[in-house]
C-alpha cells in the first residue's frame, strides 16, 4: 500500500523525496530511495521522469 502511495506521489506530483518519505513514514530521503531502488531497480527521479516522457 506504502508502495502504491509513493508511486503515485512521485508520478502525479512536484514533491520532492525528503517531502514524500515524510508524508509516507520513512525516516529521510536516502530510505525512500533505497526502498525505489529495491521495488523498481532505478531511482525516484528517473521513476518520475520515465512516467513524465510516457505520459506525453
Amino acid at each position: 500500500m506504502r508502495r502504491t502511495q509513493i508511486t503515485q506521489l512521485l508520478q502525479e506530483t512536484d514533491y520532492g523525496v525528503d517531502a514524500i518519505a515524510a508524508r509516507t513514514g520513512y525516516k529521510d530521503g536516502r530510505s525512500l530511495r533505497r526502498a525505489v531502488h529495491r521495488w523498481y531497480g532505478t531511482t525516484p527521479s528517473a521513476l518520475r521522469d520515465m512516467n513524465a516522457s510516457s505520459s506525453g
